[in-house]
Order: structure tokens, then sequence, then C-alpha cells
């Protein structure tokens, strides 16, 4: 139930039926039981399904998914509602917040969205931006967002700005993909998820973990219920971060810039990906603190679970465990 990655030390996610358990590993949803059968080997895995964000760009401009539902997909003609030449085959995108993960998510455009505009606060970054792909570029994103001809836009802001600048879009009728986390309150979140009910248009959230194989087929392996019901759940997402990694930008590790540490920055796709298999607890006793790192929000949290169904879970997700 453990996988690597760089910046992670160790990361997984289990749940636990009669007799059966299903441990979600790097790609790979794995049965444990009589058969101990890779869910790959038994035609449940798509080899097509990117787990990239530029895969799930592609696939989240196409969907409306709030909160832990699954993507509904739509042509992409749906979405044009310019007279833009081309616009029933390319979504036109304008970029917002062009910093590390700005940059990422610019860097790989989807086959059937166009770049109309880029914005980031540093006008030198968004002029480059601009000119490197001969687009309009911006500093104020309320220009961004009118003067131009997007039909949707990608926030990539520090948290506190993502429900400031997706609700302007919103009301101005263009689908949001927002980073995660939507917002850096609860009541900023709920206010974006409004927004898009009022407007009618299309809002979600970059979760692209939820897409790859081996979730998705651990999501359906769940909702046929073939482990029967569930009695235990296990989340552990333990990872490091250096001090530097907080000390890059004013707003990093803030309650008031960034809304929380691990919780809510470096453990929310783990996080998403455990409560979509297991569902959410009826309650919770939980411990948070700071104690390798110099910050005012948690390094570590850690959780006991209880569940409606008398199930139980243990929860535990931390940034201060350094790789070997």
């Amino acid at each position: 139930s453990f996988y690597h990655e760089p910046f992670h030390t160790c990361h997984g996610a289990s749940i636990l039926g009669p007799g059966r358990s299903l441990r979600v590993e790097s790609g790979i949803g794995r049965i444990a039981g009589p058969e101990q059968q890779p869910v790959k080997e038994r035609g449940l895995v798509s080899k097509s399904n990117s787990s990239t964000r530029r895969g799930f760009l592609k696939r989240a401009l196409r969907a409306g998914a709030i909160g832990l539902a699954g993507p509904r997909v739509i042509s992409s003609g749906a979405l044009a509602v310019s007279g833009r030449p081309g616009a029933n085959d390319r979504i036109g995108v304008g970029y917002i917040g062009l910093g590390a993960r700005g940059h990422h998510i610019l860097r790989h455009l989807p086959a059937d969205a166009e770049i109309v505009a880029v914005c980031d606060v540093d006008e030198a970054v968004a002029k480059a931006k601009g000119e490197e792909f001969g687009v309009p570029y911006f500093t104020d994103y309320k220009k961004c967002i009118k003067e131009t001809d997007c039909e949707a836009v990608t926030v990539a802001t520090p948290h506190f700005y993502h429900p400031i600048v997706g609700i302007y879009a919103m009301n101005q009728g263009k689908h949001v993909l927002s980073e995660k986390p939507i917002a850096a309150t609860i009541s900023q979140a709920e206010k974006m998820a409004k927004a898009a009910k009022k407007n009618k248009v299309l809002f979600t959230a970059m979760f692209q973990q939820r897409t790859t194989p081996g979730v998705r087929a651990a999501l359906e392996i769940v909702a046929k219920k073939q482990l029967g019901e569930i009695y235990r759940t296990c989340l552990i997402a333990s990872g490091f971060r250096a001090m530097a990694y907080y000390n890059s930008a004013l707003w990093r590790a803030t309650w008031v810039g960034e809304g929380g540490g691990v919780l809510v920055n470096q453990a929310p796709h783990p996080i998403d990906i455990f409560c979509a298999l297991g569902g959410l607890p009826a309650k919770v006793l939980a411990r948070t603190d700071a104690r390798i790192h110099d910050i005012e929000v948690e390094d570590r949290a850690e959780a006991l679970l209880d569940y409606k169904n008398g199930a139980t879970g243990d929860f535990f997700v931390r940034t201060r465990e350094a790789p070997a």
C-alpha cells in the first residue's frame, strides 16, 4: 500500500472488507484475498488514462465536479460560447497565476485547448509568457477575463486568491479549473460552489490523481461492493519538505495565506482518494502540530476515525520525514 515518489517517502490508502482488503498502489489497485490478483490483470484498468496534469486538464476542462463525485464528461463543443474562429473545436483558456503550478499547467496544454491569454501579478513573468505563446498578457485578472475571448480559466494563484479570482470568473460566465485547495477557508469554498451553480458554469479542482488507472479501478470495486461492508480504513501519506520550501514564498505555511499546512497543501490528493474509497467518517479524534519546521501551521496530522456502520480508521499525514 505504499509507493515512492520524489517528495514523498511513502503514500498509501487501504480499506478492508470481510476476508479481503483493497490497497491503492502506484497506478495499480490490488485485491488481497483468495485471488491475490492485481486489478490491472482483471481488465479493470485502461492504459489510456493519464495521471499527469496534462491529461487531467484535458478532462477537467470538460467536466463539472464538486466534492467527491467523479467528472461528468461533456463535449468540448458544449463549452464554446464565443464567436472565436474554431471555438467549436478548441476551448479558449485564460491562464491566471504563472508561478510554479501555473507554469507547469501552461507547459502541458491539451490538444483541444487554446491559450488565449496569460496573467500574473509579476509583469515580467506575464510579458515573457505572453510573448512566448503569442497571446495578450495581463497583470490584472479582471482585465484578463473581461477583455479576452476565454471560455474557461485556470486559477493557479496562492490559495487565498483562488475564490477571489474564481468567483469573479464565474460571474462573468467563465468555466473554472482551480488548483487545490479551492480556498483557504470553508466559507470561501462554499461561496465558490454556490457561484458555479448560480451562474451555471463548470467548476472543478485539480484532483488529477482520481483519474489514475488504479484509483479508477478501486472506486469501481468499492461501488460494486465487491469487498463487502468496509470495516477498517487506513491512510498513510508521509513525506518531506525542507524549510527552504516554506521560505520560498511569504504566503506559504501561514494561516492567512495558505489556510493550513500538510492538510490543505501536501496531502489533499491522498485525502481525496481516501475519502472517495472509504467514505466520510462520523467521528474524528485528531491532533496536529509542527515540530520540525519553524512554521505556524501543521506539518503533522494524525487521527482515529469512526464510521456510521461501526468501521474504524487510521489517518496519518506529515511533511517531516526525510527520505533515506
